[in-house]
């Protein structure tokens, strides 16, 4: 989905910045952040990793405060977790 980051940016207010190769000191978010869209609005962003098969969440950067549905994400984890 995220081909055009123009787009992405206009749309949802999220910045896809992929910083992979910069030191981790100059990282805003992280290595590599994906977004969390709930009905169609941005409401936070994840960095997480597989491992041992399974889903590894590093770290959750809401939008605002209460704004991820903790359950609905748990479940979207499982779910990925489950796609091999």
């Amino acid at each position: 989905m995220i081909w055009d980051r123009a787009l992405v940016e206009h749309v949802w207010g999220f910045e896809y910045v992929w910083e992979v190769y910069k030191p981790k000191a100059k990282r805003r978010w992280g290595y590599y952040v994906c977004p969390l869209l709930h009905r169609g609005q941005l409401v936070g962003r994840f960095e997480a990793h597989r491992e041992d098969g399974g889903v590894v969440v590093d770290t959750v950067w809401p939008e605002a405060p209460g704004s991820i549905d903790d359950a609905a994400f748990a479940d979207a984890i499982e779910r990925l977790a489950a796609a091999q």
